[in-house]
């Protein structure tokens, strides 16, 4: 029968009898545990629709980008960016789903989408599996990222739920609908959602913590199961969610997938190291009230406090202390634990909301932050853009990480609105900066070798202003392996790499891990084994924070060019190294990059073209394209140079810049902006050449002095 031509007919009268038919047909739809198919009533005209509201939290680098809202392939909005976040809405009846376009890429044009609300419900573009205009993995397209460098669009999920739903069958009832916020380490882990043993819902897991969502009729008890477990691979649950109630992993009794004792099995824990499974109690309810919850110590803000927020957080060594602050105003101190708690207290203030680090020891006390709740609302602290207390690239300060390393904040937004747009306090030393542990560094290591005696050298100056450099073993090798070129920079973890050149000739970089700075573990890796190049010089890498992983580059002439250009491989342990690949080419001689992070740009110094040519400074916002030729920098300087090495000094807005000129000592240059330079005198240890410059902490000097 040709329902739509009699609706046309009959008009209302018809409309109503097909709805109570199609709702008759609900209620005898077959209720097996394998049916997977529903009858839902007639969709009502347009003009009873409920209206979806949508607001787009973005911005652009340029100040000149474009972009589209849609809704079921229909454009809803279209707006210029600003260079600064702000919020642009849009309203409509279409049912689909949403989509932000970003539709006139250019140079030097990128768009950062924060999040969008759908009738106040927040979505944010990290947590988004569809991402056809970020820059990945050397091309556009991929996922789980708020920039889109590239035309192309950002898929919010259907106007009427979050995400990429997987819908099963099972009998009749409400409908259970689950979230799980999970990793794996590499990528690659692969889950299973269960209920009673059935699977529900299937999940390759990315790298980054992301929401996965499912619904079903199936009731039961609840796990997450783990099933493809392999070297280097491990499974993190953050949460799981049922029907709104949040289940922390780490609160759940039942888990055969952690490594415990020396076995797989136990309990209490995020981490699925084997395969196995972790039990979330069953559809009924059981899961998320494991956990206590702290008062607040003192509420200040007046009135009966008509906003609550809550803070789940722990401390590694127990005796942690944090506050929260609104509006510049503190409102709760809490003494952490080491397993996770809640923490709440309440305020009339307004205005943006810090969650901060201020007693760390220098030795064993770190914060982790897993959110916080604001009147009800979860705000992820990993997807928060400001981090004070996070150690990034060498210093404290970051963004986007559950962590606080040292005396800082993580800010969480307005109070009233989405996290990640506010500005938070920081925390500083006028003298000093902290490690990744909290220590307080007070001096300087230069690594270097000498051409008449290419071994692993070491230096160290007490002066914070880095003005007289002495040389350790008394001026001899602290490693006797082949050494040129010697980089060495702490990670993300607190521990140290260390890469170098392994000859003027062949396939291999050297390649070691560290705790210590005296004990290294590694050794000579053939990372172009596989191609026919004759030199692989000066490696270096760094941390790319859009990939949560390091680049290590170096130079390489294969027969494919005449000169030398940069390739790279990536790594997440200085242990296991992807393929090494062709980063990019400028056309010229390439050599001796070192790049460093500064105010959102990647700054890469490198010496391009001919001997008699200068070093030369690129920028770069996006670290996957790499670096074009630059400009040249240090022209009043010495002839021919290489080498450029960058490091910041302790306590200051100011760095040094070394370059190795080819038959003298070692030159630098002072900046505060990398723009204008100032060469200044430093003594190095004599025949000294090609060095890297890191920042120690007492302990470190104490062992380098007792060993060397």
């Amino acid at each position: 029968m040709n329902f739509k031509r009699l609706v046309l007919v009959f008009g209302g009268l018809i409309l109503g009898l097909i709805v109570v038919l199609s709702w008759g047909c609900q209620q005898n739809q077959p209720t097996g545990p394998g049916d997977i198919t529903k009858m839902e009533a007639s969709t009502p005209p347009a003009s009873s629709k409920t209206r979806a509201s949508i607001v787009v939290r973005a911005r652009g680098t340029n100040g000149d980008e474009h972009i589209n809202l849609t809704v079921g392939g229909s454009q809803i909005g279209s707006w210029t960016l600003s260079t600064s976040m702000n919020n642009y809405s849009a309203s409509t009846n279409n049912t689909g789903g949403i989509n932000v376009v970003f539709d006139n890429d250019g140079t030097n044009r990128d768009v950062q989408v924060d999040y969008i609300t759908v009738d106040g419900s927040t979505r944010q573009a990290e947590n988004q599996g569809t991402n056809t205009a970020v820059w990945q993995d050397g091309s556009c397209g991929g996922s789980n990222s708020e920039w889109m460098h590239c035309n192309g669009y950002i898929g919010f999920g259907d106007v009427g739920g979050g995400g990429t739903t997987t819908t099963s069958g099972g009998g009749g009832g409400s409908n259970v609908n689950y979230t799980l916020r999970a990793r794996s380490t590499d990528g690659q882990g692969q889950v299973n959602l269960r209920t009673d043993n059935n699977t529900i819902a299937t999940w390759t897991l990315g790298s980054s913590m992301s929401n996965y969502t499912a619904s079903s009729y199936n009731t039961g008890d609840i796990s997450v199961e783990f099933f493809n477990d392999a070297t280097d691979r491990d499974v993190q649950i953050d949460y799981l969610e049922v029907n709104g109630d949040r289940r922390q992993a780490e609160d759940m009794p039942y888990n055969s997938a952690v490594w415990e004792d020396g076995s797989c099995g136990g309990d209490y824990s995020e981490w699925m190291h084997c395969n196995g499974v972790i039990g979330f109690y069953s559809t009924g309810g059981g899961g998320g009230s494991t956990t206590t919850t702290a008062a607040a110590t003192t509420t200040s803000g007046g009135g009966g406090g008509s906003n609550t927020i809550v803070v789940r957080a722990r401390g590694t060594g127990g005796g942690e202390h944090i506050y929260v602050s609104v509006g510049g105003s503190q409102i709760g101190n809490f003494n952490l634990t080491t397993s996770y708690q809640n923490y709440s207290a309440s305020t009339n203030n307004t205005g943006g909301i810090n969650v901060c680090f201020d007693n760390d020891d220098g030795e064993n006390m770190d914060v982790q932050i897993d959110y916080i709740t604001v009147n009800g609302s979860t705000r992820q602290a990993e997807d928060q853009s400001s981090n004070t207390g996070v150690w990034q690239d060498g210093s404290c300060g970051g963004s986007n990480s559950e962590w606080l390393h040292c005396e800082g904040c993580i800010g969480f937004g307005d109070v009233s609105g989405g996290g990640g747009s506010t500005t938070t306090t920081t925390i500083t030393s006028t003298t000093t900066t902290t490690s990744g542990g909290g220590s307080t560094y007070v001096a300087y290591l230069l690594a270097y070798f000498r051409n008449e005696n290419e071994k692993l050298h070491y230096a160290i100056s007490t002066d914070l202003e880095a003005r007289s450099f002495t040389a350790l073993n008394g001026g001899n090798p602290v490693m006797q392996q082949f050494v040129r070129d010697p980089y060495i920079h702490r990670l993300q973890n607190g521990n140290f790499a260390f890469v170098h050149t392994t000859g003027m000739e062949g396939k291999s970089i050297g390649v070691w891990r560290s705790s210590d700075l005296i004990n290294w573990t590694g050794g000579s890796v053939g990372i172009m084994d596989n191609t026919d190049t004759d030199k692989c010089w000066a490696p270096e890498f760094i941390w790319c924070n859009e990939e949560n992983r390091y680049y290590v580059f170096w130079a390489s002439r294969t027969s494919a060019s005449s000169y030398n250009r940069i390739w790279h491989a990536t790594t997440t342990d200085f242990t296991n190294l992807s393929s090494p690949s062709l980063w990019y080419d400028i056309g010229d001689w390439d050599i001796d990059l070192s790049i460093i992070r500064y105010n959102n740009e990647y700054l890469g110094f490198h010496k391009v073209g001919l001997l008699e040519d200068y070093n030369r400074l690129s920028r770069t916002s996006r670290l996957s394209q790499g670096f074009d030729r630059g400009i040249e920098v240090f022209t009043d300087g010495s002839l021919p140079t290489e080498g450029p090495e960058t490091f910041q000094l302790i306590g200051q807005n100011k760095w040094y810049v070394i370059v190795d000129p080819f038959d003298s000592a070692m030159e630098v240059w002072e900046t505060t902006n990398f723009s204008s330079f100032r060469r200044i005198q430093v003594s190095f240890p004599s025949g000294a050449k090609h060095c890297s410059v890191i920042q120690i902490t007492q302990s470190e000097l104490d062992a380098l002095r007792a060993r060397y």
